[in-house]
């Protein structure tokens, strides 16, 4: 098996400079190198730009787009139209991976023929970890019974869990919902979870989930807004779970 493909790795940053240099260096530093770091900066105001600027400078593989301030699910979707990839990933700028993370995903799903790839994670923050369990490495999920399952538990709706086959992406037309700028990750990766043929656990390769008390995801929102988003989070899935008969297979 030719690990020839290439992977795009998709960076939204918005004012992570604290944290930023970290992330990239942890891709940079990859066991499997044929990869292409797409960073959106999505109008950071700090010296995120300062950072990325002089890593670019000295590896050709960083891929710099600048857009205004429009929220992650837009700036996930602007490197997912730069994307070149067979495979896709989508990376936090303020957290980590394992060196050998890229590798172990990808070989594993070529291996199977897997169109998803599901990662192990640390959460900082909690100690939850869905990492290291061995009886799960090599699982492959086929049923809808099955996939459902890992997207109802342990994180199974965040979108940086999985190495995405791009041709699944483009075949459903897989984007972000824009209109859902802090709630972004699940209705899309059910519909990937659902769509993909087969999913492969890896969970031996891990993703270093941060706590950023300043990132998107943790900034305070009043009680209304809380609302709103978790309203659009809900019809957008019962819609979808709706329109594919599999109610009763989804909790949420």
């Amino acid at each position: 098996m030719s690990l020839s493909q290439k992977i795009s790795v998709i960076i939204p940053v918005y004012n992570s400079g604290q944290y930023l240099a970290k992330c990239l260096m942890t891709v940079l530093h990859q066991t499997y190198q044929n990869l292409e770091i797409i960073v959106v900066d999505d109008g950071s105001t700090d010296n995120s730009a300062e950072i990325y600027t002089l890593l670019a400078a000295k590896y050709p593989q960083i891929k710099i787009i600048r857009q205004k301030n429009f929220g992650v699910a837009t700036a996930r979707n602007t490197g997912l139209r730069a994307a070149q990839g067979s495979h896709v990933h989508f990376l936090d700028s303020d957290d980590l991976i394992e060196l050998t993370y890229y590798e172990k995903m990808l070989t594993a799903a070529l291996k199977a023929n897997a169109e998803l790839a599901c990662s192990g994670f640390f959460f900082e923050k909690t100690g939850l970890s869905c990492g290291r369990e061995k009886e799960l490495s090599g699982k492959i999920l086929a049923t809808t019974a099955d996939k459902m399952d890992l997207f109802n538990n342990k994180r199974g709706g965040v979108c940086w869990r999985y190495l995405y086959s791009f041709d699944l992406l483009k075949k459903h037309d897989l984007f972000f919902a824009e209109d859902m700028p802090r709630a972004e990750d699940t209705p899309f990766t059910i519909q990937a979870v659902y769509f993909a043929n087969k999913i492969i656990l890896v969970p031996e390769a891990t993703y270093f989930y941060k706590h950023n008390p300043l990132s998107l995801s943790h900034i305070s929102r009043t009680p209304e807004e809380e609302t709103l988003i978790k309203n659009k989070e809900y019809l957008r899935i019962l819609k979808f779970t709706s329109e594919h008969n599999i109610q009763n297979l989804i909790t949420i």
